[in-house]
């Protein structure tokens, strides 16, 4: 089965969120979003979400993700301002640097089925208090958790 990546308006190369309201590239995902927009839910067999696919997605409250998501890629969720909570998949094998970077995110629990964090993949999340990681986890890099305060 080939893997499906989110993409707006469809399964197609463009792989962020404002490109279905006419963004050119992730960069400028907040300004062609709606502001009304607060909930998104994946369905389908989505498998990966794909660089930039949230990124600065400042209406945005809660996202949901299918069960079959495998891969976060680069900066998906960047800078997403009102992400302070996510249930991630227990398929999931593979979160990409800075997937989460700078979300106020409060606690976060890896799968079992994860092997690969990223480089800076919770960078700056300072309100992050809880991180549980798999049992099998044998390499965290060493900036996952960077400037992020409040873990004890």
């Amino acid at each position: 089965m080939a893997k499906k990546k989110l993409a707006a308006g469809g399964l197609t190369t463009k792989h962020w969120l404002g490109y279905m309201f006419g963004a050119g590239d992730y960069t400028a995902n907040a300004a062609y979003t709606p502001a009304s927009l607060k909930r998104v839910s994946l369905t389908g067999d989505v498998t990966s979400i794909g660089c930039g696919a949230f990124y600065e997605m400042a209406s945005l409250e809660e996202i949901i993700l299918p069960d079959t998501v495998e891969e976060i890629g680069r900066a998906a969720f960047f800078d997403f301002p009102n992400l302070t909570t996510i249930r991630l998949p227990k398929r999931l094998v593979s979160i990409d640097s800075f997937a989460f970077a700078n979300c106020p995110l409060t606690c976060v629990e890896l799968p079992e089925s994860l092997h690969t964090l990223g480089t800076g993949a919770f960078h700056n999340c300072s309100e992050l208090t809880s991180v549980k990681l798999p049992s099998q986890m044998t390499h965290i890099p060493t900036s996952a958790f960077y400037n992020c305060a409040s873990l004890e």
